[in-house]
């Protein structure tokens, strides 16, 4: 158990380190998708699969050594704070690695709320793109769009030109 105790601090700050990154992944890939950079984006992709994988890994880590120790414990819904309470450590140990647990929930929210809004940004993309092209090809049910890039207010005939003799 001691074991344990010495590396769950290693395994906890390692995975903070890597929703750290993740934020700043998401946080990228943001700007990506304001830019339309496409090649951006597919890296922003790799990257986020990559440290995704990197966490599933630590925390596989974990729930493997909790499972050496504690069988009568169903490990795979035992959380990394039910983990740090069977720890033997000191009361101040546990309250660092719980301070250290909220980080990373917290973290978690962060990112969860960037990527929503990511998804969100790329929606509203794809429906203008949409919008644009259904006007290019006069195709029904098509949306107008003004010099300001706002919705213009549906006309009984629309036009793709407009000239006055």
């Amino acid at each position: 158990m001691e074991k344990i105790a010495r590396m769950i601090p290693d395994l906890l700050q390692e995975k903070l380190s890597l929703y750290e990154q993740l934020r700043a992944v998401v946080e990228r890939e943001k700007t990506c998708i304001v830019d339309m950079d496409i090649q951006g984006m597919w890296a922003a992709t790799e990257e986020k699969k990559r440290l995704v994988s990197a966490v599933e890994v630590i925390l596989t880590r974990l729930r493997a050594q909790f499972s050496h120790r504690l069988s009568h414990w169903d490990n795979q819904k035992m959380g990394v704070s039910d983990m740090v309470g069977f720890l033997p450590v000191s009361l101040e140990q546990k309250a660092a690695l719980r301070r250290t647990i909220v980080r990373i929930k917290a973290l978690k929210k962060e990112i969860s709320i960037l990527s929503t809004e990511n998804r969100r940004y790329v929606t509203e993309y794809l429906s203008v793109i949409t919008d644009i092209f259904s006007t290019v090809t006069n195709s029904n049910a098509k949306k107008q769009y003004g010099r300001s890039g706002t919705m213009m207010p549906p006309k009984e005939a629309t036009r793709l030109i407009n000239a006055e003799v």
